[in-house]
Formats: structure tokens, C-alpha cells, sequence
């Protein structure tokens, strides 16, 4: 049966880059940059703001064209962290602030257009501090009864907070007494995780799972496929509080085995990313180790 180009109007910063174009295109999903103030010819499936500042304004113009999507109100709480928190601890949930200590793992996950939800990948931290994701890695090397913990905390608090359309992205903590969240948005975590990471360890990205869910491809397409065999780590070489080293050495730096380096530009400004892979965490960290020892503070790559 031949089903039509679902459509995705884009509300917001362009960000998606060429990659998030080009699974758009094998999807059958058609990104179509029109107007926001007035409808298309033909409605689209969805309007997305993958830049969460942008998504109230993407979920009032769903509700205008009368399109599937998160009411706004919802999506304007989800963003006010202390009114979300407060709806969440009023249902029971878990919920801590941005500053509490403890392994900090950040997810992506979707609700297909019927409504089903679907996990797409935890990165966990991999530095000497469990509360920071300067550093880190994927698989999460949980065991699956605590991502399914995770997970399930997410379900429950977009659920809860109405938000039961398109991506989300959420940051949570795991503790002796169970995970407990810290954020939940509707938009995927970002370039880094979405884009670059994920796709390396599971061979798809939560966008195009997502977007198969959009064109009805069905399972698997619709779902993210198991980790690989090997471990992927990373340090992030620039960032809002450590600027990124001139690029001119790190574009010149020749990858080793199971060494990577990205520039990630949906942010603004070019941003560095080191990745290493391993059969396990240890032999991936050393190796990220080693390809640190060869950037000095300049940027430059040492012989």
C-alpha cells in the first residue's frame, strides 16, 4: 500500500544539519520550512521545534491547524522547571534538583502517532565524576531492569505533564532508592547524543526511529536496535565554560583505531568532541586518554 509523504513543518532555529536531511529523505518524510502564521495545502503529521525554546510556539500551531500534537500549555509547563517539578511531585514522582549528586544519565525517547512509547538509548557518564556528562559513554552499561527504571520514570512524567506527542528528552539520576529525574523536555537531547553517538552504537538515530514511526514504516524501523558489541567514549574538548580549541589541529589529526573526532555545529559555535571505542569502558577510556595526551592546550596535535 502506497502511503503518502508524511510532512514535518519546521518551527524554530535551523539546526538539523544535513544528516537529520538526508534520514528525512530515506524516511519518505518531507521537512517542509513554510510559513508558520498561516497552514500549508496540505497539513502536515507533525510541527517540530527540535529546539525546545521554540516548542511552545510549534504546539500552538499544531493546535491551530488542528494537527496531532502536545497542547501548549503542557509543553509551557514542561519548560518552567520549578512548575514541572511541582506537578511531578504532586503525582508522586521522583524528582531532584540539577545540583544533587549521583550517575547522571541523559535519554531519548518518542511516542509513535498511536500513541505507544518508545525508549531509543541512555548515555551514561564516564569521567571520575558520576555527576557529570563531560565525559561519557554508551551503552550506559546499566543493567536493562534499571533502564527499564529509567525509562519507565520518563514515560510516567511525559504522561503525566501531557506530553504524549513526538520526541522527548530527559535527564535523570540513580541512586539506592531508584532513578529520580531532573529534566523532562520535548525535544531529543541534542547533536551530540541524538545524532552522532547513538547512531555509532546502534546503528540508528532516535530521529530516524521516529521518523519511520511517522511514515508507518512499522518494527524494526520504528525502534532502536540493540547496542553493538563494543563501548563508546567521549570528551567534549569545547564547551559554554572551556572554549573549544582552534580547529585547525584537531581537523589535521589523523584517527587512530576506535578513535573519532567530530565538530558539532548545531549549538552555534563549532564545538569539539573526542570518541574512542573499546570492547569495554576501560579499554575505550585508555584509548581516549592516549588521543588526549596528543592535543595540547592550543588545540595542536602532538606528534
Amino acid at each position: 500500500m502506497d502511503l503518502p509523504t508524511p510532512a514535518i513543518h519546521l518551527v524554530g532555529p535551523e539546526r538539523l544539519g544535513a544528516r537529520v536531511r538526508a534520514w528525512a529523505r530515506e524516511a519518505g518524510v518531507d521537512l517542509s520550512d513554510g510559513s508558520p502564521r498561516r497552514p500549508p495545502s496540505s497539513l502536515p503529521r507533525f510541527v517540530w521545534a527540535q529546539d525546545p525554546r521554540s516548542s511552545v510556539e510549534a504546539a500552538r500551531i499544531a493546535r491551530e491547524w488542528g494537527v496531532p500534537g502536545n497542547d501548549p500549555e503542557a509543553v509551557r509547563c514542561a519548560l518552567d522547571t520549578a512548575e514541572r517539578a511541582e506537578v511531578l511531585r504532586q503525582s508522586g514522582l521522583p524528582i531532584v534538583a540539577a545540583d544533587v549528586r549521583g550517575s547522571r544519565f541523559e535519554l531519548d525517547a518518542f511516542f509513535r502517532p498511536d500513541g505507544s512509547f518508545v525508549p531509543c538509548g541512555v548515555m551514561a557518564p564516564a569521567g571520575s565524576r558520576e555527576d557529570s556528562l563531560a565525559d561519557g559513554a554508551m551503552p550506559s552499561g546499566l543493567t536493562a531492569e534499571d533502564e527499564r527504571a529509567l525509562f519507565s520514570l520518563m514515560e510516567s512524567a511525559a504522561r503525566r505533564l501531557g506530553l504524549e506527542h513526538g520526541p522527548l528528552g530527559a535527564h535523570a539520576v540513580l541512586g539506592p532508592d531508584g532513578p529520580a529525574l531532573i529534566e523532562l523536555l520535548p525535544a531529543f537531547r541534542g547533536e551530540l547524543q541524538t545524532c552522532r553517538i547513538t547512531p555509532i552504537v546502534h546503528g540508528r538515530s532516535p530521529v530516524q526511529a521516529w521518523f519511520a514511526s511517522l511514515a508507518e514504516a512499522g518494527g524494526p524501523f520504528d525502534l532502536l536496535p540493540p547496542a553493538g558489541d563494543e563501548t563508546l567514549v567521549f570528551r567534549s574538548l569545547g564547551d559554554a565554560t572551556r572554549p573549544s580549541p582552534p580547529a585547525g589541529g584537531l581537523r589535521s589529526m589523523t584517527p587512530g583505531r576506535g578513535i573519532q573526532v567530530m565538530e558539532l555545529t548545531g549549538t552555534g559555535e563549532p564545538r569539539w568532541v573526542l570518541t574512542t571505542s573499546g570492547w569495554d569502558r576501560a579499554e575505550a577510556r585508555e584509548r581516549l586518554a592516549r588521543a588526549l595526551r596528543r592535543i595540547d592546550a592550543a588545540g595542536r596535535i602532538v606528534a
